[in-house]
This record gives C-alpha cells, sequence and structure tokens, in this order.
C-alpha cells in the first residue's frame, strides 16, 4: 500500500509505521523482504554549466527489512517486536571532462575535469513494545538504534591556458576535498496509538528527532593548490580526524485513517516534517604544519547541512478478490526536504535526488497460515532550482577558485523496484 498505513499496519511493519498498533493485529509472526532489485535513473542538467547534462544510474537490491513480534508475558495485552532495516541508502557520482574557449577571452582554453560522489547508508535496529488496552485502542513505542556512514568526494581541476600555446598556464586550481562520517548506536523514539472498529482505523505517531550518538567519527582531507600569473603557486592542505559536532535530524507526526466497506479498504496516511536549521557535522582549524613552520597556516574546514519542513502522504487500497488473494496497491509521495550541503563555504548545494512520486500495485496471498506479497513499485520525480557545482561556460581568473553559479539545476529521476515479502505466523493472538 505505498506506506499508507499508519492506521493499519497489519503485520510486523507496524513495528516502523507505527508501534500502536502492534496490538491490535490477530496474528504474531515473523516477517522479511530482503530480495528487492531496483533500477534508478537521474539525469542532472546545468550542475556543471548551462546545457551540460550527467546521468547517474545504478542497479542493485534495495534496502531490506526483517522484523518479529513475540508474546513474551503471560498478560496477552503485551506485544514485543524486533526489527532491522535499512533505512536509507543513497550513491550519487558524477564524472565529466570539458574543454572549452574562454568567453571573456578568446585567446584562452579552459581545461576543468571534475569528479563527484556523495553517498549514504543508514540502517536502523528497533526494540518496539505495545500494549493493547481492549481489542478497539493500543499504543506502543519503538526504540530504534541507527547506524549512518557518509562520504563525499570533490575532486575538480580547472586550468586556463594560451591557445597559441597551451601548455603554458596561466591560471590553474587543483581542489581535492573528501569527508567520511560515521556515527553509530544513535536513538530515535517513534510513539503511536491506533483505535479500529468494524469500519474505521485511526492512528497517530510521533518520531523524535535523533539524539544520544554513542560514537561518532569524521575524518576528512583538503587539498587546495592555487597558481595565477604574477603571484605564483599557493598550497593549502590538510587531512585529519575529527569528533562529530553535532548531527541532527528532523522529528515529525504522522496521521492516518483507514475506511473498509464489502471486501474493499482505503488508506491514507500523511506525515509533517518539521525543519531543521543550519548545522555544523564539523569545523576545525588547525595548523597544516603541526607548528614546525615559522609562521603558522592554519586551515579551517567545515561540513554543514540544514533541512526545510515537508509533508508526504500517501493513498493505498486493498481488495479482496477471494480467500487467498488480495490486491493490493498504493500511490506516495516523497518530497525532498531540499537538504542544502555547505562545504568550506565555498559553494551551497542543494540534494541532487527531485521530489518523487511512487505508484505501486501487487498481490497477498495467503497460504495456510502465511503471507506472501510481492508486487512493483515505479517512482518518477522532477525537481529544479538547484545550485550550480561549477559553470563551465562562465570561468574567468576572478571565479576561477571558486564553486559557483545560477541557480538553474534540473533534475530527473525515475526508478523501478520488485519486491518479495513473506510473513511466517506463529499463532493468533486468540490461541
Amino acid at each position: 500500500m505505498n506506506g499508507a498505513v499508519i492506521a493499519s499496519p497489519e503485520d510486523e511493519t507496524s513495528i516502523f509505521y507505527n508501534p500502536g498498533a502492534m496490538g491490535l493485529d490477530e496474528n504474531i509472526g515473523f516477517a522479511f523482504s530482503l530480495v528487492t532489485p531496483t533500477y534508478a535513473d537521474l539525469k542532472t542538467t546545468n550542475f556543471l554549466g548551462n546545457g551540460k547534462e550527467l546521468v547517474d544510474t545504478e542497479l542493485g537490491l534495495a534496502p531490506g527489512f526483517l522484523a518479529v513480534r513475540l508474546r513474551p508475558f503471560k498478560n496477552k495485552k503485551w506485544i514485543l517486536g524486533i526489527a532491522s532495516f535499512r533505512r536509507f541508502k543513497k550513491d550519487i557520482r558524477f564524472t565529466k571532462r570539458a574543454v572549452e574557449k574562454i568567453s571573456f577571452n578568446n585567446n584562452d582554453l579552459l581545461r576543468a575535469d571534475i569528479n563527484f560522489s556523495h553517498s549514504i547508508k543508514e540502517d536502523w535496529y528497533a526494540l518496539a513494545i505495545g500494549y493493547s488496552f481492549s481489542k478497539s485502542f493500543s499504543v506502543g513505542f519503538s526504540q530504534y538504534s541507527v547506524w549512518r556512514t557518509e562520504r563525499f568526494k570533490s575532486n575538480a581541476i580547472k586550468e586556463i591556458a594560451q591557445s597559441n600555446n597551451p601548455e603554458v598556464i596561466n591560471y590553474s586550481w587543483r581542489y581535492n576535498f573528501d569527508y567520511n562520517l560515521s556515527l553509530s548506536n544513535a536513538l530515535i523514539t517513534k510513539i503511536g496509538l491506533a483505535y479500529k472498529n468494524e469500519h474505521i482505523r485511526l492512528g497517530l505517531t510521533y518520531t523524535s528527532p535523533l539524539y544520544h550518538i554513542s560514537q561518532s567519527k569524521v575524518r576528512y582531507a583538503l587539498d587546495d593548490q592555487r597558481y595565477s600569473v604574477g603571484t605564483g603557486l599557493s598550497v593549502n592542505a590538510n587531512r585529519d580526524g575529527s569528533q562529530l559536532r553535532e548531527y541532527r535530524t528532523a522529528q515529525s507526526i504522522g496521521f492516518g485513517i483507514e475506511y473498509a466497506f464489502y471486501n474493499c479498504q482505503i488508506a491514507l496516511s500523511t506525515e509533517y516534517f518539521y525543519s531543521v536549521n543550519r548545522f555544523d557535522y564539523f569545523n576545525t582549524s588547525d595548523d597544516a604544519f603541526e607548528g614546525l613552520s615559522e609562521e603558522p597556516n592554519i586551515v579551517s574546514t567545515s561540513v554543514g547541512t540544514q533541512f526545510q519542513r515537508v509533508i508526504n502522504a500517501a493513498l493505498g487500497f486493498q481488495y479482496i478478490f477471494n480467500r487467498k488473494v488480495t490486491l493490493i496497491g498504493g500511490l506516495r509521495s516523497d518530497f525532498n526536504p531540499n537538504s542544502d550541503l555547505f562545504i568550506n563555504d565555498l559553494g551551497q548545494f542543494l540534494s541532487a535526488t527531485p521530489d518523487v512520486y511512487h505508484a505501486s500495485f501487487g498481490a497477498l496471498m495467503k497460504k495456510e497460515k502465511n503471507f506472501i506479497s510481492f508486487g512493483i513499485d515505479l517512482g518518477v520525480g522532477v525537481g529544479k532550482n538547484g545550485n550550480q557545482f561549477i559553470d563551465l561556460n562562465n570561468i574567468t581568473p576572478e571565479n576561477l577558485y571558486t564553486f559557483s553559479g545560477n541557480n538553474n539545476v534540473r533534475n530527473r529521476f525515475y526508478s523501478i523496484g520488485l519486491f518479495f515479502t513473506y510473513d511466517f505466523i506463529f499463532s493468533g493472538i486468540g490461541n
């Protein structure tokens, strides 16, 4: 149902969508979804200059899900759940080489090589507990342990050479910067309420921001070499490790409603994510020569981000075709919070993935007491008004040593994924 289940997650997925619904499900079992082949294609226009296109494609396995619910106590009103799933995965890579005539002086040539990559992986491990006050009302909470790794790499070479003698370089900038960030066993808490009667189901959730990071590590490397005629060569470089200064996520509130009639169910869910003001992963100043030079060579390095508020919604349906087969489908928005990335005050870059809309359809099949679901998910998105990384069409000696450009980046994204989930039922609530 593409996430439209805050009011009625019918299986172990309630640990994630709404732990308050754990106690209203009639079955206790084990669910997993581990093999989900996905193809994604992202085309970015104007990122490296007006009219220039970059295409990034990926074929792999989407995040999996593994969960189990148990009744560990004699009092059957209590339900315990454990889950493990990959909450987020992103891997974007761009490589480009360009040779252009300089617009302000046709006697000069620009040679540029750009290598840009940004990858994120985030895994969540959950322990959840639910309590049913009655057959109609239940509460619960999920405690997540969050493990995140993030890698960023930007290599840029920009040189202005004489067209009649290209071996002579008048201006040159060789900039290499990368950082690796990791945090482990950070905490996020989700609280949920659920209510149901014969035809209506309601759900309400609150998800906290991330807190209490147990361990964190940041490593970065910087090599900034600048050459200009009459000035000569200057080098600014460092490589160091640092503690993660700060890391934030957005808190959110979710609401869901479901209505059942005849052999059909229609569900609507929405979730509001609060904005997050700018913060820095790390912000350090260090002597690149460890105090050995006659004059300190202080290198300042910082990386920060921020998130705008966003509202996502999902609409889903189920149709009981017969006793063993239920048809399912859904529509969902996956709006980008327009997360900006600030790197050493040299540039501000919007997240590369645009707002995406998903449509899914499939079937749920009952085999004895167990359930098997399978289907397909299609995603498509278009975004605009992102900041250019570099405008290779407008290079001058004044802006050569910066990441700068127009606010006209456009993105087109589509994906297709196949999913398969198996839900093995241990017992019914009444057993």
